[in-house]
Formats: C-alpha cells, sequence, structure tokens
C-alpha cells in the first residue's frame, strides 16, 4: 500500500479529499492507459517533456495514489526556465512564469533570481483549494534555494514531506496548476467568448429553486414619497418605455463606470415621444450606444429578458423633479430586479463587456495542452482579487448597486461569475448543482464582504445587532470609494441608507441610522491610513453662481462629511448611565441663532457659509442637540511630530497626562490644538471587568452662547437674543424628542442580543457618580419641557467636531465635567 494512502487514512480519515481519493482510484487508474498511446506537445521544453504529468495529476498508474503526501519535481534554475520560457516552451512562459511572479509579489522577490523552481503535489494545498468536486491533483509551483536539494536531477519525483513547509521554501497555497475539461476536473478551459446560455441557466435555477433570493422583494420600501413610475429599455423593439408603476414588470439593471463626461440620454423634453396601443409613453433608443449599453442589450436578450433598466437613458437628464423622485427609489429600482448586469472591468461606458462585445485572446494562454486529453491550466482567478483591480470597485455609485442587486452577473476581464445568496458559479468551474460560497471567500479583505447582497440582507433583517455590524461594514467600505462630485456624497450612499434604516424602524440624518447616533459619532480614520495624504479631508463644494468661496456643505458631526478612509468603533463594555443623550436632529434657525462665519475648509469647526439664507440646495448643515459631561481643558499634544494627526495631551496647568487624542485630517495639531483650551465631551465610559476604566470622548470646537449673545450679528439686545436663544434650545431638547440608542438602550425583546452594555451599574463598582448623567426618566411631564431653558447659558455650547479622544477616568474626574447641552454642527 502507497504511503501517501497509509497517511491519508491514519491522519485524515474523514476528510472530504481522502474520501474523494478512496471512492475515485479506479478511475485515477483508468484515465492513465489512453495517455500511454498519446505524443507530447511538441512545443514544449525538454525538461517539461520529460515531466510525468499523468503522475502528478493521478498518481501511480498501478495504484493510483502517490508515493508520498507531499512529491516535488525540480524544473532546475529559475534563470534557466526564464531561456526556455523565451524560447517559447509554453508550460514554462504561459503557466510556471506567471505563478514565480505572483511569488514574487507576495514575498518581494524571496532568492533574487538565484532560486530553483519546482512542482509539488501535496494534500494540504489540493484540499485547500480544489473544489468540492474535484477527483485528481492540484499542482503548486514553489521557489527554493538551490541549497536545499542540488543532488536532485531535473525531472525526478522526490518525496518532498519534509522540506515542503521548511526554510526557504517559497510558495502560494492558493495558487496552482489544474487539469481542465477532463471527467476528473471540475475546471474548463476559458473560450474568447461567454456562453452566455450558461449565464441564463444560472439564473433560472436561481429565480425557481433559491427562495431566499426571491424573499428579498420585501427589502422594497413602500412609502409615499418613492415613486413608482419607471422607464424601462425594450431590448427587443430598441425603445425605452414609461410604465406608471413597475407592477410585476421583470427588468435587469446595469451597474458601470459612467464618466462625467457621457452625453448620451433621452431627455423629457425630445420631440420623439409617442404612444404604444397600451396607452403608454414610448422613446426609440439612440442609434449609436456606447460599447457598454449596446453589450448590455445583448446580455439582458440571452438572459431571455425583455426590459433593461441604465441610469442614463432611464432618467431625463433634464427633468430635475423626475431625477431627484428616481434617486428616492433607488433602493426598490435594484432591489426589484431580477439580476443586475455588472461591467467589473470597464474604465468607463465605452468600456465593452469582456466575452461579449471584446474578445478575451489572452485567456487562450492560460492552458496548454501537454498532450492530447491532458490540459493543464492556471488556477482561476477569485471573483474579489480581480474587482480588486477594478475601477468599478472604486467608484462610491457602485456599491449600493452591488448590495441592493439579490443577482448578479459580473463581467471580469478574466471570466464570468454569477452571485446570488445561495450561490457562486462561474465560467471556470463545472457545476453540477449549485455551490454556496459565503461573499467573505471572495475578497477577504474588506468586511463588507460580509454583507453579501440584498437577500441576505433581508435575512439579517430581524436581528437588530447584525444590523448594526452591517451598517458599519458599509459605511467602512463606501469611505473607501471616489466620487467625481462632492455634492453626491448622501446621493450615491441614499438607496442602501434607507433599506437599512428600514429594516432598523427609524429615520435618518446625514447617512447616520438615528438610533445610532452615538456610534456614528465614533468614528475615526482607519487604522492602516498614516500618511497625510490618506487623512480625511472635509468634503467641499467648489466655487459656483451662489457663493464665490469652497464651503462645507454637510456637519462636521457626519462621518459622511468628510472623505477619506473611515471605520466606525462599536460601543464596548459601558455604563449606560454615562452615555451622551441625543436628541432629534434639527434644522438651523438662523434667524434666531448666531452661528459663528466660521468655515476652514480643511478643519472640523466649519459651521456656515454665512448669516444669511444662503441657496438650500448647497446648504445642508443640520444641528444634532447632544446633551452630555462637558469639559474645558487647555492641553499640550506632544509627538504630534512623530506621529502626524495623532497626540498624547497633558494638562497645560499640572503636566498631568489626559491620554491620547485622534485629529488626523480635521486639526492641525501645532496651531489649533496645542497650548489652546479644548473642549471634550464624554461619549460614554468604558468599563473593564465592572470598573471603569477609560472615558471616551469626542474632541470639540466650541462656543459657550454667553459669549455668542453677546456679540450675536442679529440682535441688538444681548438680554432679547438670550431669552430666544434659551426658547429654542429648550425646544431642541425636548424631551419627547429624545432618541433611544440601540447600543445603549435597546429594545427589551433585543436586550440579550447587546451585551457590551451595562444593565445594572453595581453600586460598589460602577461608574463613579460624577461622570453619570441626571437621570431625566425622573422628571415630572410638566419639569420635562423647561429642564434645558434652567441650565445657564454658560453650559450650553455651539460646537463642531475636530476629533476623538481617550482619557483615563481618574484624570477625566480631575476636569470636573458638568452636564452640558450641545448642539453641533
Amino acid at each position: 500500500m502507497d504511503a501517501n494512502r497509509v497517511y491519508l487514512e491514519k491522519y485524515r480519515p474523514n476528510n472530504w479529499w481522502t474520501r474523494s481519493l478512496l471512492a475515485n482510484t479506479e478511475r485515477r487508474i483508468s484515465a492513465q492507459a489512453p495517455l500511454k498511446s498519446t505524443g507530447l506537445n511538441p512545443s514544449l521544453c525538454q525538461v517539461c517533456r520529460a515531466v510525468n504529468w499523468a503522475h502528478l495529476l493521478f498518481g501511480d498508474e498501478r495504484s493510483g495514489f502517490k508515493a508520498s503526501h507531499a512529491e516535488t519535481i525540480c524544473l532546475g534554475a529559475r534563470t534557466k526556465l526564464r531561456t526556455r520560457a523565451t524560447a517559447g516552451c509554453p508550460v514554462c512562459k504561459n503557466l510556471v512564469t506567471p505563478l514565480l511572479r505572483s511569488i514574487d509579489k507576495f514575498f518581494g522577490d524571496p532568492l533574487n533570481e538565484q532560486g530553483c523552481v519546482h512542482l509539488d503535489t501535496n494534500e494540504e494545498q489540493t484540499q485547500a483549494i480544489a473544489p468540492s468536486r474535484h477527483r485528481s491533483y492540484c499542482i503548486g509551483v514553489s521557489l527554493r534555494s538551490s541549497k536545499l536539494h542540488p543532488e536532485w536531477p531535473f525531472a525526478s519525483i522526490q518525496d518532498d514531506a519534509e522540506t515542503a513547509s521548511g526554510k526557504d521554501v517559497y510558495y502560494k497555497v492558493e495558487e496552482a496548476l489544474v487539469l481542465e475539461d477532463h471527467e476528473l476536473s471540475d475546471f474548463r478551459s476559458m473560450q474568447r467568448f461567454s456562453n452566455l446560455e450558461r449565464c441564463s441557466e444560472w439564473l433560472s435555477d436561481c429565480m425557481e429553486f433559491h427562495k431566499i433570493c426571491e424573499s428579498s422583494a420585501t427589502n422594497r420600501l413602500n412609502t409615499p414619497d418613492v415613486s413608482e413610475a419607471i422607464k424601462l429599455i425594450d431590448v427587443h423593439l430598441r425603445r425605452v418605455v414609461r410604465f406608471p408603476r413597475k407592477e410585476d414588470v421583470k427588468y435587469a439593471t446595469l451597474s458601470y463606470v459612467c464618466d462625467p463626461a457621457q452625453t448620451l440620454c433621452v431627455l423629457r423634453d425630445s420631440d420623439s415621444w409617442k404612444t404604444d396601443s397600451r396607452g403608454r409613453l414610448y422613446h426609440s433608443l439612440p442609434e449609436a450606444l456606447t460599447a457598454t449599453l449596446e453589450d448590455a442589450v445583448n446580455v439582458t436578450k440571452a438572459l431571455r429578458i425583455q426590459y433593461l433598466w441604465v441610469d442614463s437613458i432611464c432618467i431625463a437628464q433634464d427633468d430635475r423633479v423626475e431625477m431627484a423622485e428616481q434617486l428616492r427609489a433607488m433602493c426598490n429600482i435594484y432591489t426589484d430586479a431580477a439580476v443586475c448586469i455588472i461591467s467589473a472591468a470597464g474604465v468607463d461606458s465605452h468600456s465593452a463587456l469582456p466575452g461579449v462585445g471584446a474578445s478575451r485572446e489572452h485567456l487562450l494562454e492560460r492552458s496548454v495542452a501537454i498532450k492530447p486529453g491532458l490540459i493543464l491550466g492556471l488556477w482561476p482567478w477569485a471573483l474579489g482579487s480581480l474587482l480588486e483591480k477594478a475601477k468599478w470597485m472604486t467608484r462610491a455609485w457602485t456599491y449600493q448597486e452591488l448590495l441592493l442587486s439579490k443577482r448578479c452577473v459580473f463581467f471580469t476581464r478574466e471570466e464570468v461569475f454569477f452571485y446570488c445568496a445561495e450561490s457562486a458559479p462561474r465560467e471556470s468551474i463545472i457545476e453540477s448543482e449549485p455551490t454556496k460560497s459565503p461573499w467573505a471567500s471572495f475578497a477577504p479583505d474588506s468586511r463588507s464582504h460580509l454583507i453579501g447582497n440584498a437577500a441576505t440582507i433581508n435575512n439579517a433583517a430581524k436581528n437588530l445587532r447584525e444590523l448594526g455590524s452591517i451598517f458599519g461594514a458599509a459605511v467602512e467600505e463606501y469611505s473607501t470609494r471616489n466620487l467625481s462630485y462632492q455634492e453626491d456624497a448622501l446621493i450615491a450612499f441614499d438607496g442602501l441608507f434607507n433599506l437599512l434604516c428600514h429594516f432598523l424602524k427609524t429615520e435618518g440624518s446625514f447617512g447616520c441610522p438615528n438610533s445610532m447616533l452615538l456610534n456614528c459619532l465614533t468614528w475615526l480614520p482607519r487604522p492602516q491610513v498614516s500618511t497625510a495624504s490618506d487623512f480625511p479631508v472635509r468634503r467641499i463644494i467648489p466655487p459656483n453662481d451662489y457663493s464665490d468661496v469652497s464651503l462645507p456643505f454637510l456637519p462636521s458631526w457626519s462621518w459622511a462629511a468628510w472623505r477619506g478612509k473611515i471605520k466606525l468603533t462599536s460601543v464596548p463594555y459601558t455604563y449606560p448611565s454615562s452615555a451622551a443623550l441625543i436628541f432629534q436632529p434639527q434644522k438651523p434657525l438662523k434667524r434666531h441663532l448666531p452661528i459663528p462665519r466660521i468655515f476652514k475648509s480643511n478643519l472640523g469647526y466649519a459651521l456656515s457659509p454665512d448669516f444669511g439664507e444662503p441657496n438650500p440646495q448647497l446648504y445642508r448643515s443640520t444641528l444634532l442637540p447632544i446633551y452630555a459631561k462637558v469639559a474645558t481643558i487647555t492641553v499640550k499634544a506632544e509627538y504630534y511630530d512623530e506621529a502626524p494627526g495623532q497626540a498624547d495631551l497633558y494638562d497645560q496647568i499640572t503636566g498631568a497626562s489626559l491620554g491620547p487624542c485622534d485629529f488626523r485630517g480635521q486639526a492641525d495639531l501645532s496651531s489649533d490644538i496645542h497650548e489652546k483650551p479644548i473642549t471634550f465631551l464624554q461619549l460614554y465610559i468604558e468599563q473593564n471587568n465592572g470598573n471603569p476604566s477609560t472615558a471616551s470622548l469626542l474632541v470639540l470646537r466650541a462656543w459657550d452662547l454667553q459669549d455668542l449673545s453677546q456679540t450675536a450679528p442679529t440682535q441688538s439686545n444681548t438680554e432679547a437674543a438670550a431669552v430666544e436663544l434659551e426658547r429654542h434650545f429648550a425646544k431642541f431638547f425636548d424631551l419627547s424628542c429624545r432618541i433611544p440608542q440601540l447600543t445603549v438602550e435597546p429594545p427589551k425583546e433585543h436586550q440579550n442580543l447587546f451585551q457590551k452594555s451595562i444593565w445594572h451599574d453595581n453600586p460598589s463598582q460602577g461608574c463613579p457618580q460624577p461622570l453619570r448623567l441626571d437621570d431625566l426618566a425622573s422628571l415630572s411631564t410638566k419639569d420635562s419641557k423647561d429642564w434645558a431653558r434652567k441650565i445657564s447659558l454658560s453650559d450650553k455650547y455651539l460646537a463642531t467636531r475636530i476629533g476623538r479622544a481617550y482619557m483615563n477616568v481618574d484624570q477625566w474626574l480631575k476636569a470636573e465635567p458638568r452636564d452640558t447641552c450641545v448642539i453641533l454642527c
């Protein structure tokens, strides 16, 4: 009995790969007999002709197993392999060399061209990467120090059990050479053009058998402000048809990179609109569609779908009312679609879909016929790896188009992928039944890919904690993406945002669900953001017809107001009595509220473009009332030169260490923070084993209302200004407008999901009394209407965000924070 079989039965008896090998032993043996009578490819070099390829793929011709669970074949020095590749050997050039480049990229050219190249077969690699129905070995490529095996002859099979994972052996587990177009393989050779009939079968199988995918129809937003009217392209009659209601119309959508200069559209005021026999308005398609749109029309036909939705065609670009209606309906447009066609390889609307309008000639080099009946190919790219390099993946608009769609067909440079909540078939792999594959496996480097699509979001709808995680992951991914126009920052996220708010059963403001505003205030630049060029910067509207200066247009407290990679931090183990109370966001009352005229656009304390009435389409700032513990401390920001944007804070008077602070992109530490009085707002007090540990703080640039009322530009009488300000503050802080926060006070039926909050403060170990907010719930109805007014003007602030900080509880207590009403702008 072969050592390989003994190893598997002893150490991996229940492994799927062991079971597959044992069940298909005779098939591997019989597969080798026909190969003996066929000749080798004459283009192969002398070394590749000497390799026993049948043994590597099928095992010993008598037993069907290898002699060892790990075997290797030396192909010689890398420099000599390069010579053979240049001479035209297809294995050395098209198969081995690409894998060596991948090793160089991953390890950084580890052996500096001095290594030997090996072909390896081992159980760990095959079982780690092979599809579940694959029945032949995979062949890995490794680069090794020539000192390891100086005596091994070229192309001879050697036992590799002792050195396969040792020092100076470099390889990538997830990349290998595989058998193609064979009954013992799950892989097929790729062709110049896609088999769209296969795509149609994937879609039909999903629509017939996947109930969870159809269940995402409940995702749609049935609110009065969401229009049911829609325009769709009839791909057979090549016309745009207006439907008063979508009803049961089956249609596809297109997601692509739309270049800003694109002018192809169907206008509202065109003279070519006509009425069909059913009373519906229609308009002929423009004669010359761009390559992406033309290919999408052909794919829609192949999928046996009559209608297609494309934003540039189906939304009249000269009708602001229609455009606003369709943007509000974006969630339903993508959720209701049967499938979304994704031009993942395109750089603009003129990019043909690979395998449809553009031939994939380069794929022919990824497979090599060793001999008739024995085709060897490169391990196919993972979808996540292909998307990482795609411009489509960098665009903000395409993100919600992906997540709102219950089914997607990706046209990448290498192949076509289908993706839904239950399966992920692809061109290069032969599937006898739908394969369940989690989206995370496609792109493990991004948390956002744990979200899935509209169907899986719908499946998580009853779990508030999971929805909160989904929202945080979505914000993190969206913040990495690019916008051509910064004023689209909210619009491009609006469809997904509305869907998540719908499931969270809450309204939202500026990209923040109201029941998660406390979480949204915790955002920080992503940990890997370290250089100043990557720091978040304020989103700005450039000079225009309404203003001759660049202005911020979103409130500083919203994560959406900042351009750059960010991360929402989850609220950790927290004392509920210490958490800031959040009230309903309010539109600013500029006639009564003297907001300072400060707009340093690169910093976090931009407040208002003017005291007057700016254009409402440009000025979108909203006030966020917060009741929290607040203290002002004059600080020294140390070490900001060594870690740009981050500093250790010290009390200017006592010299005591206050803790770390993060201002990356939000303030200039040397001129705006260092040795200045800074206002800190207590978001919550963290605890460790029942003991208070850290104060999580928001860093603000604040103005107390007493100072503002004395310099109010719109009031001549200081006393009248103070009365007016107090009146509106009392309105803002009406207890009936307080918004419970999920991570601090979730609904009773969900309390067991939020284990990171402390429901009953232990009297002996709980939050220190000076850091607890007053129990407002104990106020009578009469008192609750006046409590905010009773707080003195010196304890009421207007403020903007300039960063986050953490402070030791003992130091925070020494700052003597007071219960304060703060309006964040």
